[in-house]
């Protein structure tokens, strides 16, 4: 029971701060409002804009679909003379020979088959020990 009792007027005593530390933080915000609507009062009075709202969130890159003459992109009538200029002129890119594989040497395939042959020596040795 004076455990308890303990307890409890150590939660109180926090309770007192905490609400002391509330109190403060209000009378600074109220000083800082005020401070804000004399400056308000202030840019008003010199012919400048009101109160105007803050960024309200981040403004990330833009999704969606690449329009050309868009933000950051060439001009539309640019992307039409480039695409003119492409068609005059030029024929349809025929389909040439597949691309031949390199012959591998005798030495590289050598050298393959004994790293293989490493490799299963390595896990042969390893397998009992796991049993």
């Amino acid at each position: 029971m004076a455990a308890n009792s303990q307890v409890i007027r150590m939660l109180q005593k926090q309770r007192g701060k905490l609400e002391g530390k509330v109190a403060q933080a209000e009378q600074s915000i109220a000083g800082w409002k005020g401070q804000m609507d004399s400056l308000d009062g202030a840019i008003a009075a010199l012919g400048g804009a009101g109160r105007r709202a803050g960024r309200t969130g981040a403004k990330g890159r833009k999704r969606g679909t690449w329009k050309p003459g868009g933000r950051g992109r060439p001009p539309q009538w640019y992307v039409d003379q480039q695409r003119g200029k492409r068609a005059k002129g030029r024929k349809a890119a025929k389909a040439g020979p597949a691309k031949r594989m390199r012959r591998v040497s005798a030495k590289v395939l050598a050298g393959l088959a004994k790293a293989r042959e490493v490799l299963a020596a390595k896990r042969a040795a390893r397998k009992p020990a796991a049993k």
